[in-house]
């Protein structure tokens, strides 16, 4: 049994990288990106902004916030965070300033696909947080409009990027021929979910478009397009809803994966038809998990991986640890992961940064790690597992 020691950056090949940053070391930008934040609540300030302003390749030129400085506000105004940053209060402002290239929507998630719309009208690349919208439709209209106007269209799927994530891609090789794989993204009582009191299913709501659009994005990125789903969703919370809080989706998978052209992707994982279709992927959220969560199990012929625990740099970023401490991202001990394999020992890993990729994709040198495609794909199988849960039965996957 080998124990993984998991880091949070990409893999280590030399003992310099071993003192590098996250922005450190990566080739000093030719220009600069413009960038403009749409929204400034936690979202911006959590999962975005700080590895925003530690990337030499952006420069944060304007926030678009309605509200005023006087009205009351849960944390500080984005003019007193940032005073050298133009502030806007509409999106037609924002949209209509010619020196901002990329825009970051971090709204409510019924807002994403009318904003990216505008954004993509006005000539801005656009980065657009999970879920990327609230229909599969939405996101095939905005992968068109994407490609008319030439512009970078970026799912915000960061979680492509968690250190359990990039070091179970790198043990693969060791696996063999994958048959099953369980992945669980479980919370302890988490208070937006334990308060949630809504009893109608609007745009964007429940948490398989939450926590799940990461995890089916885990799932189509390693194996594509399934073949079925049957799901359950379920309401755990004291309160009569339709608004799942936790959910179990099980994929099966045919012979055959779909050809590029028709998906606009291929899966990190190619299988042989015969193995193939006896793949079982089973995808689980439960809002009551009270010990430390199981993460991943991934079985193949010559070996299995297990993985305890959640990435910690969300935490950590609440707590002060920002994205250029030498303390970011490491994970404890005792949510380490476990490869059953006679193979050799494997290499630690460090995380590649999510805004790099985007970087090199406006720059026109590089393309996305996590594609709109994708994120498409995520949402319709999302769409789906509902319609399963709704009748209670398999069903296929289509578009």
């Amino acid at each position: 049994m080998l124990r993984i020691f998991i880091c949070p950056y990409g893999i280590l090949t030399t003992p310099t990288q071993l003192g590098q940053r996250n922005h450190v070391g990566w080739p000093p930008p030719v220009t600069q990106i413009r960038l403009g934040i749409i929204g400034y609540g936690s979202c911006a300030r959590v999962f975005h902004l700080p590895f925003i302003e530690r990337n030499p390749t952006y420069r944060l030129v304007a926030i678009l916030e309605p509200r005023s400085p006087e009205e009351q506000h849960p944390q500080s105004h984005c003019t007193t965070d940032y005073p050298g940053t133009r502030w806007y209060r509409t999106l037609d402002e924002f949209c209509a300033d010619p020196e901002i290239d990329l825009a970051v929507v971090t709204t409510p998630n019924e807002s994403h696909a009318s904003i990216a719309r505008k954004v993509l009208g006005s000539g801005k690349h656009v980065v657009v947080d999970k879920p990327v919208t609230c229909t599969s439709d939405e996101a095939s209209e905005l992968i068109s409009l994407a490609r008319e106007v030439a512009k970078v269209f970026a799912p915000f799927q960061n979680r492509r990027y968690d250190s359990d994530w990039r070091t179970l891609l790198s043990i693969l090789p060791y696996l063999g021929e994958i048959h099953e794989m369980i992945i669980h993204k479980d919370k302890n009582s988490p208070e937006w979910a334990i308060s949630d009191r809504s009893t109608s299913v609007g745009p964007g709501a429940g948490a398989a478009m939450g926590m799940g659009s990461h995890s089916v994005d885990w799932c189509l990125a390693l194996f594509g397009r399934p073949a079925s789903i049957t799901a359950f969703y379920r309401t755990l919370r004291p309160i009569e809803s339709p608004v799942e809080d936790s959910f179990t989706m099980i994929l099966q998978y045919g012979e055959a994966a779909p050809p590029i052209e028709d998906v606009g992707y291929s899966p990190i994982i190619a299988l042989a038809p015969a193995v193939r279709k006896n793949l079982l992927v089973t995808n689980k959220t439960n809002v009551y998990s009270n010990m430390v969560p199981l993460r991943f199990v991934i079985r193949g012929r010559e070996g299995s991986f297990v993985k305890y625990g959640e990435d910690p740099q969300d935490a950590q970023i609440v707590a002060g640890i920002m994205p250029d401490d030498p303390r970011f991202g490491l994970e404890d001990d005792t949510i380490h992961g476990e490869l059953s394999t006679a193979t050799k020992a494997l290499d630690s890993q460090r995380k590649s940064m999510f805004y790099r990729d985007v970087a090199n994709a406006v720059m026109g040198a590089g393309t996305l790690t996590a594609n709109p495609e994708t994120a498409r794909d995520g949402i319709r199988l999302i769409e789906l597992a509902r319609e399963s849960s709704q009748l209670g039965r398999t069903v296929d996957f289509t578009m």
